[in-house]
């Protein structure tokens, strides 16, 4: 069985990422489309759960509904493994998900959500099809440029308001009781039973809990008598339409989508939300020919729900120093693990314009006898470096330009320190290195309105590396000696901003770039590539990137979000998924270790969160930290720069009150 899964996936047009989801009729995959790259979601239906008429019913309803808010379907593939809906992919995951994180949505933000189901449940009403079961899981989020869109999915027990005449109690009350209207309890559907599912989840949204919950009985029974009650926490502003979106009888709510979509802008402008962009009011009677509400770029997104008050920093050592730092990396003592609570004494490599230092630096205010540091040892270097990288060979130093590899000389150790050129370039690049030392990747900068390249060379080990294993461009157009460079090409009259380069694991990188036109941003590229060169795919955001970094989780890459200095973005690659995630502080620099991520301010607060976005400490520090180096599990290192002076600081997590689980 597992060869002929294997045979049918080859004959696929689509090259599964992952699992992104799980339901009661079949599982949702990521996949890519194998000849244009296309990102798909694969439904795949089962076909004792979902016979062939109810198939055949959903796909009839998602060919027949087109509309921006909601998730259509392009093919259908039929396989021995099953039968697959191929349908619009998004990256954002579920409402449900969103509900589910420590983190608060900016009302704003849940107003809008609501406006695009409001505008993708007029569409399917105008084409007399009720959705009947409106929840969280059901409502698909795509990432946008300031938070999200929303996409109503799952039409697998959708009903023809046609049949609803012939046949108006006979559907049942399949559905999800928590969002389910009074009437449907008793197989009776209409549009304002929809409508009413988007009161819950309006409730939801602003309050952080549903107006009725307990056991499926229960909530029948609070659904059909039990008296709204609307809380402190949502603005009185909101009070009239949730009464009237939530009332017991069917006639007495919303007929229309567009009815409840102008009483909610009608909520939000009283509210004082006015710098919202309304693009276009809904016509009278129809929502098809405008858009949702837009999030202002002045307003934040999402919002910790839990501030934590910060702590006092307490340093374990502090060195001040006599040049600034423009780049800091940090290794254990050679022949000690990577990885242990807290080393006695670590190797700083440290950058300051063109100059390069080094020396074991002591850990411990009280160090044993035998552990001594070393003397500083600098390098000058042709070039200003601007970031450091660790590898078995030694430590690469990188400029705007070139790649040097330091190392100390074998033997004597008081013999200066030798100083490679590893590649050189024409023009600005980025540069990442695998984590075994085992490639090299470099992405040069186009110039003067030609076309980029991406280049990957092996790396020899430290013992074979020859005393000059120099790459050099050949010309100011980019082109390396190295075999086969790699044309990074963009969309007429467009440019090309190289952001970021990183090896994702010992067989593939990422390259991100933003595209411009001019001096307006159109999208962010994440291109993945192979250690051959080979192009597996390009995932798109419109979302513009500061600060990235990689994860110690394969496939993933953690950036501050350039419009909203307050929102943190989890991308994971395979399969493709985007968490927006609200911090307190707006970090100006990012770290990743095992347990999590640390985001540092231009004023000093330092966060740290765990691998799940949740913060589990807070700091206030130095100000004005420009380089951060994190080493065993528990060290910190923190390079600051002010007018008066520059400093190192080092702190033992052990030390600090945190909710880590160290």
């Amino acid at each position: 069985m597992a060869s002929f899964s294997k045979r049918e996936q080859q004959r696929s047009r689509y090259r599964q990422l992952g699992l992104i989801g799980q339901g009661q009729f079949g599982r949702v995959f990521c996949a890519v489309h194998r000849q244009t790259g296309q990102l798909v979601a694969l439904k795949n239906l089962e076909r004792e759960r979902f016979p062939t008429h109810k198939f055949l019913r959903e796909l009839r309803f998602l060919l027949t509904l087109q509309h921006e808010n909601i998730v259509t379907c392009q093919a259908l593939e039929h396989t021995a493994t099953g039968r697959y809906l191929v349908m619009d992919y998004c990256e954002g995951g579920t409402l449900r998900s969103l509900l589910g994180e420590d983190h608060r949505l900016h009302p704003a933000q849940s107003l809008k959500l609501v406006a695009d189901m409001l505008a993708g449940l007029e569409h399917a009403h105008s084409q007399g099809i009720v959705h009947c079961d409106i929840k969280p899981e059901n409502i698909l989020l795509s990432v946008e440029r300031w938070g999200w869109t929303a996409r109503i999915s799952d039409f697998g027990i959708a009903r023809l308001r046609q049949e609803l005449a012939e046949s108006p109690s006979g559907g049942g009350n399949t559905g999800s009781p928590a969002y389910m209207a009074p009437e449907r309890f008793y197989g009776q559907y209409s549009p304002a039973a929809d409508l009413y599912s988007v009161g819950i989840l309006l409730f939801e949204l602003l309050a952080g809990y549903r107006p009725f919950s307990g056991t499926p009985t229960e909530l029948m029974s609070a659904h059909l008598n039990r008296p709204l009650v609307l809380p402190d926490s949502i603005p009185a502003v909101f009070h009239p339409l949730l009464s009237k979106a939530l009332q017991k009888l069917a006639a007495r709510r919303f007929q229309k989508a567009g009815e409840m979509w102008r009483s909610l802008v009608q909520a939000a402008t009283d509210y004082g939300l006015g710098n919202l962009n309304w693009e276009g009011r809904f016509p009278q009677g129809s929502l098809r020919e405008s858009r949702s509400m837009m999030i202002s770029p002045a307003l934040p997104t999402v919002s910790p729900v839990k501030p934590l008050n910060p702590l006092p920093w307490r340093s374990r050592s502090v060195v001040t120093l006599e040049q600034p730092t423009t780049a800091l990396a940090i290794a254990p003592r050679r022949g000690m693990p990577l990885f242990q609570p807290f080393p006695e004494i670590v190797e700083i490599y440290r950058a300051s314009g063109d100059h390069v230092t080094f020396q074991s630096h002591l850990t411990e205010t009280q160090p044993s006898a035998t552990v001594a540091a070393s003397p500083l040892v600098s390098v000058q270097l042709p070039q200003p470096i601007r970031a450091l990288q660790v590898r078995p060979q030694g430590c690469f130093a990188i400029a705007a330009q070139a790649v040097y590899l330091l190392d100390a000389p074998p033997g004597d150790v008081n013999q200066p320190w030798r100083s490679e050129t590893i590649a050189e370039a024409g023009s600005e690049c980025l540069v990442a290195i695998e984590a075994a030392g085992r490639w090299l990747a470099i992405a040069a900068s186009p110039v003067e309105d030609g076309v980029g390249f991406l280049t990957l060379r092996p790396l020899p080990d430290r013992a074979t590396l020859p005393d000059r294993a120099t790459l050099v461009v050949k010309d100011s157009a980019s082109l390396w000696t190295a075999p086969n460079p790699i044309p990074l090409p963009v969309p007429t009259d467009c440019r090309r901003q190289l952001l970021y380069l990183a090896a994702l694991d010992g067989r593939h990188l990422v390259l991100v770039s933003q595209i411009l036109r001019g001096e307006k941003y159109l999208e962010t590229w994440l291109e993945v590539f192979n250690r051959r060169g080979d192009r597996l795919g390009c995932l798109t955001l419109p979302v513009r990137l500061g600060c990235i970094i990689s994860a110690p989780d394969p496939y993933r890459l953690v950036a501050c979000d350039a419009d909203d200095p307050n929102a943190l973005l989890i991308i994971d690659l395979k399969p493709f998924r985007v968490a927006r995630l609200g911090v307190e502080i707006a970090p100006a620099l990012l770290a990743a270790a095992n347990w999590g991520y640390v985001l540092a301010s231009a004023a000093g607060d330092l966060l740290l969160l765990d691998d799940l976005g949740q913060p589990v400490g807070r700091f206030q520090g130095p100000a004005a930290p420009v380089a951060i180096a994190l080493f065993a599990t528990t060290g910190i290192l923190l390079a600051t720069q002010t007018e008066a002076q520059s400093q190192l600081h080092l702190l033992n997590l052990k030390e600090m009150d945190t909710d880590l689980m160290l």
